[in-house]
């Protein structure tokens, strides 16, 4: 998993949060809240609907060994093991290690 942007004139002007699984590469935008059933709906494709979990505001998924959440507000989330990376809903981003 990593975080991708795409760059204009030199200022960010989108963010995703990238992962493989099955050979299959999953990007969800973050930081734009008019994305959230797009996302949402990659997550149920790839993890299926029995492996995900929607409230009033957001969406968990979780299987693979991974775990990956969008919220309506532009915040995505992926985890894998210890690391974790993000594109919070104000466009800021981070891959982490550890808990």
């Amino acid at each position: 998993m990593y975080y991708k942007h795409i760059i204009k004139n030199d200022i960010v002007k989108e963010s995703y949060v990238e992962f493989i699984i099955d050979n299959n590469m999953v990007s969800l935008k973050g930081a734009d809240s008019s994305y959230y059933e797009h996302n949402k709906n990659v997550l149920l494709k790839i993890f299926d609907s029995n492996n995900c979990t929607i409230s009033d505001t957001n969406i968990h998924c979780s299987a693979y060994g991974m775990y990956a959440n969008a919220f309506q507000n532009g915040y995505v989330e992926v985890g894998y093991s210890y690391w974790n990376c993000y594109v919070s809903e104000k466009g800021n981003s981070l891959c982490s290690f550890g808990k």
